[in-house]
């Protein structure tokens, strides 16, 4: 067998092995497989299921951030080192989606975010920066998606010319992913992130639905029973 590719120089070359192993993430690894047709392979590689590229997973997530009354110290490492698994793991899972949630250690503006946005100069700004930075709390919410048919690649993944498929917001070629499983699950982020805030003295001041399908987990051949 043999495989034809083109480096930055969009000169294609062919290379021969006796087995390839395609290892480019649950996005790419579809759309490889799904656009090298052949005679033999009218549907693309390994896509004699014709299921390439359904039952897509990821992780939807959403972000809350919250004011705090006293100073939380956001921006101290470039990571979040914090998370709850506290409601990935309930009982109620066989009927809702389950989350995790993870404790941001970014929220809010930076200093210079701040500075920017603001009309004050000299003392007056520096006060300024000094009240409102360190004082937002950010909990993003994770929630389990199951393998399911409404979860797939649309034709627009299947553009010789896209780039890189990873790179675009998921909307433009996933298909429907809002499962009843996974909005039943979504009915418990809003209570459960305020009754934390709360707990902090915080008041919520934004929410965000994640822009792309974060967490691309995979797409699978053979449906789940």
């Amino acid at each position: 067998s043999a495989a034809v590719y083109a480096r930055p120089d969009k000169v294609e070359r062919r290379l021969t092995a006796r087995i390839f192993v395609i290892a480019a993430g649950a996005v790419e690894t579809a759309r490889l497989l799904l656009l090298s047709t052949a005679p033999a392979f009218p549907d693309g590689l390994a896509n004699r299921s014709g299921l390439v590229g359904k039952f897509f997973m990821s992780h939807p997530s959403l972000e809350v951030t919250g004011r705090a009354g006293e100073k939380v110290y956001p921006y101290r490492i470039g990571f979040s080192t914090a998370m709850s698994r506290q409601f990935a793991v309930e009982r109620g899972r066989a009927t809702h989606g389950a989350f995790f949630l993870e404790f941001m250690n970014s929220a809010g503006p930076t200093p210079d975010q701040i500075a920017v946005a603001s009309d004050q100069w000299g003392e007056a700004l520096r006060k300024q920066v000094r009240e409102e930075f360190g004082r937002r709390l950010g909990i993003r919410i994770y929630c389990e998606q199951l393998p399911e048919r409404a979860s797939f690649f649309s034709s627009t993944l299947l553009d010789s010319g896209l780039t890189s498929a990873s790179s675009t917001s998921s909307r433009s070629w996933l298909g429907s992913r809002e499962t009843t499983h996974r909005r039943r699950g979504g009915c418990l982020w809003p209570t459960t992130t305020a009754h934390i805030l709360a707990g902090r003295g915080s008041r919520l001041t934004k929410t965000r639905n994640w822009p792309g399908a974060g967490h691309c987990v995979r797409s699978i051949k053979q449906p789940v029973k």
